[in-house]
């Protein structure tokens, strides 16, 4: 027969427990409202506004007469005799012409030709030495 020991491990009764975190990623989601358009209906208010009468009593102002002492030499009366104005006006007698038709436009002169470039002188290179004649047999 076999025996089992009597010491047996047993497990603390606190475990910790480790979870890892999780990334959850959401996806935007594309909403669309509808609204309906509301009618609202107004009726229409009147109102009555009394007449409002306002009584302004007559006002009366006393203006006392102004006396003016003007001298004699300004109360002279000085007559000329009246000056005539002579205006001539000359209106034709006659229609006008009639419309002749529109004048052409004058025309443009020809364009000038692109100037002339200066005259290209061209020096020779120099000449050569005289070739002294070839040494060997000679005639």
């Amino acid at each position: 027969m076999l025996t089992l020991p009597e010491e047996v491990e047993t497990l603390p009764d606190e475990v910790e427990v480790l979870t890892l975190p999780v990334e959850v990623e959401t996806p935007p989601v594309d909403v669309e409202v509808e609204t309906l358009p509301v009618d609202v209906e107004t009726p229409p208010v009147d109102v009555e506004t009394p007449p409002v009468e306002v009584d302004t009593p007559p006002v009366e102002v006393d203006t006392p007469p102004v006396e003016v002492e003007t001298p004699d030499e300004v109360l002279e009366v000085v007559l000329r005799p009246p000056v005539v104005v002579e205006v001539t006006t000359m209106l034709p007698l006659l229609p006008p012409p009639p419309l002749l038709p529109p004048k052409k436009p004058p025309k443009k002169p020809p364009p000038k030709p692109p100037p002339k470039p200066p005259p290209i002188t061209v020096t020779p290179p120099p000449l050569p030495p005289p070739s002294k004649p070839p040494r060997g047999k000679g005639a």
